[in-house]
């Protein structure tokens, strides 16, 4: 008898267990690079719970060495409305005004391709990819987003047609303007069937749509200062029009330029991106976050930019270049520790004319490392604060460098070394990370674009995108 009342209350005390911690209570477990495990339960993971759960077999493309989603013809091949210039293009390369930002390869300034640019992730090392941490696979989807695109926010990046079926042949439902937001509903191979925020619905090609990041990458940290209080400075001098000014119109100074957001159950920042570009994003947020156990993840602080903000900051810059002599001489020379002096300019630090901000194919990005003490993400110390737009910044020891880690300047330290890393792929001591596809720029350690995003959009929008993004329909 007393041998069957302990086996009895064994039994009730692994029931207890079992309801105490039951899968509803935490969908995620992480461990930690000290070997300390973190619980998230589906209020911490997704902001609100029922949220859902994302199926990894949801959406029908991975990334792959074609991450373009199409020909890159546009709608207007088969009649459509696709941009403002009928597809008239732009200059192969993209420089400022006075020459400047620009090298023999014509692939280092904030708005120009690169001539050796990857055309996206290796498909063969991400081929029917699984997420390689236990207990997360059933919330990463096979584009490495880490919820389902259904239900994100998106946006148009030129003047497009809705369609009433998933066809450029299809009758059109009405133009969308260039910044018209809606809601995904459903991909159907190069397409989004989509809600506007009146109920019309029909279909849009998403080669040409922007996504909102946050939707679908809600593990990574966003801090959209320009939205709020602009962080631009130059050689720590403030830059008059611009610094602490909210230069987007997006949320409020209350909210500090976040919107509400349904879907994630909290206010959040909008940050547009393509959507070709966003899954190279992705790419590199599994690098940072899921390649390491959740010791990193990536922190953004600008992705699509109105070209009008672009023109605006750049010719602040300019007047105070202009104006101040420690400006202008951090600006336009960096000295290496053996004495080589090198010549760079405002174009290197900020488009004077089309940047790939302009078309939702850059992201401003750092890395945080969670601290085990707070349990919360903190930024690594870099080279310079964000937004530091002088010599400081800059990423190798000349503009006209080879890309190569040999090549990198002296300011640059480890942690900027170890963001670089997980954006263009290798080891980094025992993480091992993928190829995006992304490229960077030589001025700027916080920055990587999309060259194969930018050239499609140009194509359609020679001069950039200049609408401003308010409306957050996700849900």
């Amino acid at each position: 008898m007393k041998k069957f009342f302990c086996f009895c209350s064994l039994i009730i005390l692994l029931f207890v267990l079992c309801i105490r911690i039951s899968p509803d209570d935490y969908i995620l477990s992480i461990e930690n690079a000290d070997g300390t495990v973190r619980n998230y339960t589906e209020l911490e993971y997704f902001g609100s719970s029922g949220s859902g759960v994302q199926d990894t077999d949801s959406t029908e493309e991975g990334i792959s060495a074609n991450a373009d989603e199409g020909s890159g013809t546009g709608e207007d091949a088969a009649g459509a409305n696709a941009g403002e210039d009928n597809g008239s293009g732009a200059d192969s390369s993209v420089t400022g005004s006075d020459g400047t930002g620009t090298d023999s390869d014509d692939e280092d300034t904030d708005g120009q391709l690169s001539a050796d640019a990857e055309d996206g992730v290796n498909s063969e090392e991400t081929e029917n990819t699984d997420t390689p941490v236990d207990g997360f696979e059933s919330y990463i989807t096979a584009d490495f987003f880490e919820m389902d695109v259904p239900g994100s926010t998106g946006w148009t990046s030129t003047s497009l047609t809705l369609r009433q079926e998933a066809d450029v042949s299809s009758a059109s439902v009405q133009t969308l303007a260039a910044g018209t937001a809606f809601r995904i509903e459903e991909e159907t191979g190069d397409w989004w069937y989509v809600t506007l925020q009146d109920g019309t619905a029909g279909y849009v090609q998403h080669s040409y749509c922007m996504i909102n990041l946050p939707d679908v990458l809600p593990l990574m940290e966003y801090d959209i200062t320009n939205s709020y209080d602009s962080i631009f400075k130059s050689s720590g001098y403030e830059i008059e029009g611009v610094t602490g000014q909210k230069l987007y119109s997006a949320g409020s100074l209350e909210t500090e330029g976040k919107v509400w957001n349904e879907r994630l159950g909290r206010y959040e920042y909008l940050a547009p991106a393509m959507y070709s570009f966003a899954k190279k994003i992705a790419a590199a947020q599994y690098n940072a976050y899921t390649s390491t156990g959740g010791r990193y993840t990536l922190k953004v602080y600008d992705s699509y930019r109105p070209h009008s903000i672009t023109i605006k900051v750049a010719s602040a810059l300019e007047s105070l270049y202009n104006s101040n002599s420690v400006v202008r001489e951090n600006i336009d020379y960096s000295t290496t520790i053996a004495g080589s002096v090198y010549t760079w300019g405002t174009g290197w630090f900020l488009a004077q004319s089309l940047s790939t901000h302009n078309t939702g194919s850059a992201i401003d990005v750092t890395l945080c490392e969670y601290d085990d003490d707070s349990g919360e993400y903190k930024e690594l110390y870099m080279q310079t604060d964000m937004h530091e737009l002088s010599t400081a910044a800059v990423k190798y020891y000349s503009p006209n460098s080879e890309k190569i880690p040999n090549n990198y300047d002296a300011g640059m330290n480890e942690n900027s070394i170890l963001l670089d890393t997980v954006f263009i792929g290798g080891d980094y001591g025992s993480y091992s990370f993928i190829d995006t596809g992304l490229t960077t720029l030589a001025s700027e350690w916080w920055h990587f674009q999309d060259n194969d995003t930018h050239s499609r959009v140009r194509s359609y929008a020679s001069s950039g995108c200049d609408f401003q993004v308010t409306e957050c329909l996700s849900r």
